[in-house]
């Protein structure tokens, strides 16, 4: 039976929400790094088999309840406007801000409750996810990546473009972090203005095809 066609146990599935409705209270009142299993299965109101089942941690699990929302924004984003449209700096400014609207729906979980900013483990979660983002999309031919002269071999370029999209996924997160420390100026399209303004050409611009 393929994939596609296997039944989901209810039981589980019920289990695996309760779970994440569960890691993702705990964490926006604690450092993520801190939740214990034990008070997430008390949480949760499942055993700590069950939860094994589902997560190897409650860092994990967070991760994962976090991927499948910035996912669902991603794809509400691309079916408003996909990133094949000829303006791409209009797809990049609605799958930008899908993702923004999720943060701070989630503010309470992403930003530490010491206030300093976001937690590690999702600062990477997030610059992690741009980066692969920004990756596909230059192998996609979506955009190009500038070419440093005189370094335009194969191996160059491999490491030019890892090293565009780390910059870009690492500047995204930590204009992120730098918002949400600020409540004042909690308004998604400040933000989303700022960023996109800031973004080099390549990023926003569609590579010609032909003369």
């Amino acid at each position: 039976m393929s994939t596609s066609t296997m039944r989901v146990d209810p039981r589980a599935a019920r289990s695996l929400t309760a779970l994440r409705e569960a890691v993702l209270d705990l964490a926006s009142r604690q450092e993520p790094s801190a939740i214990l299993v034990t008070d997430l299965v008390k949480a949760a109101g499942v055993s700590r088999k069950t939860f094994y089942n589902h997560a190897t941690s409650p860092i994990d699990l967070l991760r994962q309840a976090l991927t499948d929302e910035l996912d669902a924004a991603r794809d509400h984003a691309e079916s408003l406007f996909p990133m094949a449209a000829d303006d791409l700096a209009a797809a990049v400014r609605t799958r930008l801000g899908g993702i923004l609207r999720h943060v701070s729906n989630r503010r309470a979980v992403y930003l530490s409750p010491s206030g300093d900013g976001l937690s590690p483990e999702l600062f990477q979660l997030l610059s992690t996810r741009f980066q692969a983002a920004v990756e596909t999309s230059i192998a996609e031919s979506y955009r190009v990546a500038p070419v440093v002269p005189g370094f335009d071999d194969e191996a160059h370029r491999a490491v030019a473009v890892e090293m565009y999209a780390s910059f870009v996924g690492h500047a995204y997160a930590g204009a992120i972090q730098a918002w949400l420390q600020h409540p004042e100026t909690d308004e998604v399209e400040f933000v989303l203005d700022l960023i996109v303004s800031a973004l080099p050409p390549w990023m926003t611009v569609r590579p010609a095809t032909g003369p």
